[in-house]
């Protein structure tokens, strides 16, 4: 098992970590190791995704998505989230396709409801969307084709902000 645990926030704004959980010997024990850090940059890890045999973790502030191998547990690339059309894309959270082809991302928006810091702007996107990214290699290569917007227009104000994503099975 795989989870993360993310920074962004002023009390933590270089925090980017990706732990393996080995669990082979439940119920008796449980134990983690550090498979990924990013304590030299701003970083804000984020959702994860399960594809192929390998995790897809989304850095909100990097803007990107690194993928580890679970056989290695080591990071194998990155996919970059950013384009001429959005600069500051924000990646959250994540889901497969059914047919595994492609991995969808919320986007955080302009007016983040959530999870930001003001002074550090950590959650704070361009453009709030789902953005699609197609899988190649059976996982450990992913190539990002787009976004599509979503709009929630208060007094004249952008206030639609992405967080939960499922894909139907």
């Amino acid at each position: 098992m795989y989870i993360n645990s993310g920074g962004g926030w002023p009390v933590a704004p270089l925090s980017y970590d990706v732990y393996a959980l080995d669990m082979t010997n439940l119920p008796k024990s449980i134990s983690a190791k550090l498979v990924s850090q990013r304590d030299d940059q701003f970083a804000d890890s984020h959702g994860m995704a399960s594809v192929g045999r390998y995790v897809w973790n989304a850095d909100r502030a990097g803007n990107n998505v690194e993928i580890i191998d679970t056989l290695s547990n080591l990071s194998v690339g990155a996919i970059d989230l950013t384009t001429s059309a959005n600069a500051d894309p924000a990646p959250d959270l994540m889901d497969v396709a059914p047919d595994g082809q492609y991995v969808f991302v919320t986007l955080r928006g302009q007016t983040p409801l959530t999870g930001n810091d003001k002074d550090a702007h950590n959650a704070k996107g361009t453009i709030p969307g789902v953005g699609v990214i197609h899988v190649d290699a059976e996982g450990r290569v992913g190539h990002y084709k787009g976004q599509t917007a979503i709009t929630n227009m208060k007094e004249g104000k952008e206030t639609a902000d992405a967080h939960g994503i499922a894909v139907r099975k």
